[in-house]
């Protein structure tokens, strides 16, 4: 770890910004199953002292309540990977249920940006505006992986002089990489929100049919 301080510190004396970049990336990368615990063990420390002040008999009823719906809501993120309140909770597992596997609790967590509670039931709504966006998002995702593609091709074109030209490089490279899959991660939502809305408003469609 010493190395790549030292290095990292001479890059960026240098000037190497991209360098340094690369570096930093390749070490998160390495280290990115301390941070991984760091909140695991941060959410168990939550719940712990959730749990002791429900059992502490000084706090007031009104409190006490309000805890236990936090512990209800973080049991069930736990279990799911879906934060809720309470009644949405019960919506989402009977819209679960009804779907019959057609579609799955990370298919609703990936779409709950999208998922609105009215009216004691759940509608999934996309905008006109998030379609727009949704499609000029992943259309400036392709250029800029096209471009790291481009330029991860520069060394078999052309000569490269020094370790930092390289560096420099596959750094930029890197850059137009990670900033197109955080905005190819960002159009994730309302791909799933896409795929299980059809399904909600067919077993919607079912129930009214049947009563």
């Amino acid at each position: 770890m010493e190395t790549v301080l030292k290095y990292l510190i001479n890059s960026l004396e240098n000037g190497n910004i991209l360098v340094a970049f690369a570096v930093i990336s390749v070490a998160s990368i390495f280290k990115a199953h301390a941070l991984f615990d760091f909140l695991e063990k941060r959410k168990e420390s939550k719940n712990k002292s959730i749990k002791e002040i429900i059992s502490n008999e000084h706090i007031s009823e009104d409190v006490k309540n309000l805890m236990q719906e936090k512990l209800n809501a973080l049991s069930f993120e736990t279990a799911t990977g879906i934060y809720a309140e309470n009644p949405l909770r019960g919506k989402i597992i009977e819209k679960y249920n009804e779907s019959k596997g057609e579609m799955s609790l990370h298919q609703i967590k990936m779409a709950m940006p999208h998922i609105k509670h009215k009216n004691d039931e759940i509608k999934v709504e996309i905008g006109s505006w998030e379609k727009i966006e949704f499609y000029a998002t992943n259309a400036g995702a392709l250029l800029l992986m096209l471009f790291s593609l481009l330029l991860i091709l520069v060394p078999a074109t052309t000569k490269i002089t020094s370790i930092a030209q390289f560096l420099s490089i596959y750094g930029l490279a890197l850059i137009f990489f990670v900033v197109a899959g955080i905005m190819f991660k960002s159009s994730l939502p309302i791909i799933f929100a896409k795929k299980i809305k059809p399904i909600i408003e067919s077993n919607e469609q079912a129930k009214k049919l049947t009563k």
